[in-house]
């Protein structure tokens, strides 16, 4: 009967032992929880990087910023899911790879776990590059205004490239103290092909001109122009250029948005018009500032030329009194 009962009582303590255990050590977490672990923590990382993003005019933070206590802010820093210490930078599991790129408007961020890696990459917004070409087009129209201001005090003939710049005669002429900023670098904006710079050409006999405006999206917009006119003639054809130059940006907007309604597809050439099938969509067709009808394809003033294709990339070409403005782009891919 002895041996019974300490058979009993040695059993209930053995099974006291394993409850007892089984609540103070929990079991290891699964390889795939941690791995989903890493995947938010590294996306708390990216949320770091994109907050400094908007505070340092769109660039991101240098190699070395990303880690605890560096120059990238993070009240919370996140820990590895296996070892339970600070993620760093690194290859092994639980750590992670910053590689931004050498013009700092995009990254990408690696997180390593065993047999396997995440990747993220990030860039940009879409929204800030339409912004921001937007300004750039703005700051090289300004430009094109300095150019023809240039050439009404030099018997209408265009300045040599190597002027056309902040300390070039273009940039200094008397009454204008202002020369615009590259969005991007916030610099005095240049002759580049970077994003938010301008190109600019003037043809043997100096009577003749085109700016080209370069955009963070891929396209382009051309401003050119012929030998100045007498100032109230230029103060009139000025107002009616901006005007065209202005509906050729409405129609490329009909342009990207029929684009997006199709499936990707550019609408036809008779397509944009204002008997097409286009204009039949919308409420409203510009109107040709030269004429007072409505803008047609056409090779005169206040009209426009569209070419379409090889899909996604197209042009409109405006026609100005004197010169003529090219938008150029490709259309959002189909969601």
């Amino acid at each position: 009967m002895r041996g019974r009962r300490r058979l009993v009582v040695t059993a209930l303590l053995v099974c006291c032992v394993v409850a007892a255990g089984a609540a103070v050590l929990p079991a290891a977490a699964p390889a795939t929880s941690r791995t989903t672990l890493l995947r938010e923590r590294l996306l708390l990382l990216q949320g770091y990087l994109e907050r400094y993003a908007n505070t340092h005019y769109s660039y991101y933070a240098p190699k070395d910023a990303l880690r605890k206590g560096g120059t990238v802010p993070a009240p919370v820093w996140p820990r590895n899911p296996w070892t339970g210490a600070a993620m760093r930078p690194g290859a092994g599991r639980g750590d992670y790879a910053y590689t931004p790129a050498p013009d700092g408007l995009s990254y990408r961020l690696v997180g390593y776990y065993p047999g396997g890696a995440i990747v993220l990459r990030r860039g940009v917004p879409s929204t800030r590059k339409m912004q921001n070409d937007h300004r750039t087009r703005e700051q090289v129209d300004f430009i094109r205004q300095l150019v023809e201001q240039w050439a009404r005090s030099h018997r209408g003939r265009y300045p040599p490239a190597a002027e056309v710049a902040v300390d070039g005669s273009v940039g200094e002429q008397a009454g204008y103290r202002y020369w615009p900023h590259n969005v991007w670098t916030h610099k005095s904006i240049a002759l580049s092909q970077r994003w938010g710079d301008f190109s600019y050409r003037v043809n043997e006999a100096r009577d003749s001109f085109r700016l080209v405006a370069h955009f963070s999206r891929g396209g382009t917009v051309t401003l050119g122009g012929s030998s100045a006119a007498s100032p109230w003639r230029a103060a009139l054809l000025a107002l009616q250029d901006e005007i065209a130059a202005r509906n050729g940006e409405i129609l490329e907007g009909y342009v990207r948005e029929w684009a997006v309604l199709h499936g990707g597809a550019l609408p036809a050439a008779e397509e944009l018009a204002p008997d097409g099938a286009v204009a039949a969509s919308r409420q409203a067709w510009p109107v040709d500032p030269f004429s007072d009808g409505p803008m047609r394809q056409g090779a005169g003033p206040g009209q426009f030329a569209y070419t379409p294709g090889p899909a996604p990339q197209y042009a409109i070409t405006v026609y100005l009194s004197a010169g003529y403005v090219t938008l150029s782009g490709e259309v959002p891919p189909a969601p």
